[in-house]
């Protein structure tokens, strides 16, 4: 199985988005199945990086994401995991509610 991240994005025209990002908000209910991320931690919050198509989400916190940036705290280095989650949207913004994770053999 091909690892997929559905991009289903806002049918908001791109003038009327309010999103830091200058990408389309996916819509709320999109999954991120087995799909590589570079995690880091950004102040208190867990940020994963996708590279195809490139992205950048904030994880909502739960205990995968704490599993994930208790590893972070231990070696940041070992960034790269693959993670399943369900997309979000708050105040014009993406988050990920991560549903499973495992860390990627690179």
């Amino acid at each position: 199985m091909r690892p997929s991240l559905i991009l289903a994005a806002d049918p908001r025209p791109a003038s009327q988005s309010t999103a830091a990002e200058d990408t389309p908000l996916l819509r709320e209910g999109s999954l991120v199945v087995k799909r590589k991320a570079l995690c880091s931690i950004v102040g208190e919050r867990l940020q994963l990086r996708f590279e195809d198509p490139e992205r950048t989400l904030l994880a909502l916190e739960n205990l995968a994401a704490q599993r994930i940036m208790q590893f972070l705290l231990q070696d940041d280095s070992d960034n790269r995991w693959l993670v399943d989650g369900t997309i979000t949207v708050y105040r014009d913004r993406n988050f990920l509610l991560l549903n499973h994770i495992t860390r990627d053999s690179h």
